[in-house]
C-alpha cells in the first residue's frame, strides 16, 4: 500500500508531494512523488506525520468527571477519548492516573485501579494505545503503588511532593492562592 501526494513529516523536514510505502504494516519507504498504481491512499496534499505519543494525557480525569456532580462511567469516557485521540494523531497515550487521595480534585486510588481495569477489558475495542503514567505521591500507600506497578499497562511513573513550601510550590502563600483561585477556597 502507498500513501501518495502528501507532505511527509520527517525528522529531516518535510518532503512535498511525497509518497510512503507500507508493508506488511511497517513503512519500507519514504520517497518524493509516486505513481497511482496499486493500492494507494491519496492524502490531497494533507500532512502526513508519525502518530503522536502523549506521555501525560491528563484529560482522563475531566472525561470521567466533567463537574463535581456529574460522573460518568469509566469505559465510556475511555471509549470517547480514544476516538477523541485517534482523531487527532494521538496513537499512544499514557493516562496520567493519580495512586493518591485527593477530594478537591475528586481523585481516588479506588478509581485508579478501576481505570486500569477498564482499560484492560476494552483493549481490543481501542483505536489507539492506552497505557498508565501512575502518579504518586510522597504520601501515597505503597502497597497500591507496588500493584499498580505490577500491571503490564503501567509505562511510566511519578513521584511527586506537593507539600507546601516544596517542589511546585516553594512559596505557602503561593500554593493558597492557588487553591482558592482552582477551588473557590477561602
Amino acid at each position: 500500500m502507498k500513501i501518495i501526494n502528501g507532505q511527509i513529516i520527517t525528522p529531516d523536514g518535510v518532503i512535498e508531494n511525497g509518497a510512503i510505502e507500507i508493508v506488511d504494516g511497517i513503512i519500507t519507504n519514504i520517497q518524493e512523488n509516486s505513481s497511482k498504481s496499486g493500492d494507494v491512499i491519496d492524502a490531497n496534499h494533507g500532512y502526513v506525520l508519525p502518530g503522536i505519543v502523549d506521555i501525560h494525557g491528563d484529560d482522563l480525569e475531566t472525561a470521567i468527571s466533567p463537574r463535581p456532580s456529574a460522573r460518568f462511567p469509566v469505559d465510556f469516557a475511555l471509549l470517547h477519548l480514544d476516538r477523541r485521540n485517534a482523531g487527532l494523531g494521538i496513537t499512544t497515550k499514557l493516562h496520567a492516573i493519580a495512586y493518591f487521595e485527593d477530594e478537591l480534585k475528586s481523585r481516588h486510588v479506588g478509581t485508579s485501579k478501576e481505570i486500569v481495569e477498564t482499560m484492560t477489558h476494552l483493549r481490543d475495542e481501542f483505536l489507539t494505545n492506552h497505557f498508565a503514567h501512575v502518579r504518586c505521591e510522597i504520601s501515597s500507600d505503597l502497597k497500591d503503588v507496588l500493584e499498580a506497578i505490577e500491571s503490564p499497562l503501567t509505562k511510566l511513573i511519578s513521584l511527586m511532593d506537593h507539600t507546601p513550601g516544596q517542589g511546585q510550590f516553594t512559596d505557602p502563600a503561593r500554593y493558597r492562592e492557588y487553591h482558592k483561585r482552582m477551588y473557590g477556597l477561602n
